[in-house]
This record gives structure tokens, sequence and C-alpha cells, in this order.
């Protein structure tokens, strides 16, 4: 999941503060790109093969609603 737009700085230490964020604001555990191995800053990992349909819906919107408040506050 492509997270750049809502980066406060394109660094390790910005990919982190938006994980924890994330983390303890939504209580999603998504994994940053160091984990993944990907190159540019602001790509998270999202798991989803074990989740019931339910909890797959309740993950998206909170996510989602993540996602709206950043973008009102940019």
């Amino acid at each position: 999941m492509n997270l750049c737009p809502f980066l406060k700085e394109k660094t390790v230490e910005g990919e982190l503060a938006l994980w924890k964020c994330i983390l303890r604001g939504v209580r999603l555990n998504i994994s940053p790109r160091l984990l993944c191995h990907c190159v540019e800053p602001g790509w998270f990992r999202v798991y989803f093969a074990n989740m019931s349909e339910q909890t797959l819906q309740v993950t998206l919107a909170r996510m989602h609603d993540f996602v709206e408040r950043r973008r009102a506050n940019q």
C-alpha cells in the first residue's frame, strides 16, 4: 500500500513515525517497507489472508478513515 503522500519526510524515520501512528491510532499493524525490502519510503505491506470477511471490512474501514483524516489535514 502506497502511503508516500502521508509521510512528513521521506526517510526511514518518517516512515517509522507513520507506522507508529497507524499502529497506535488505527490499531492496525502493517509492515513498513524495510521489512519488505522495498527501496522507496512510504510503501507498506498489508496481510489479510487469514482474516474473516467481517474483520477485513473493519480493517478497510479503519484504514479508509485514517486516510480521509490525513487528506483533510494536508
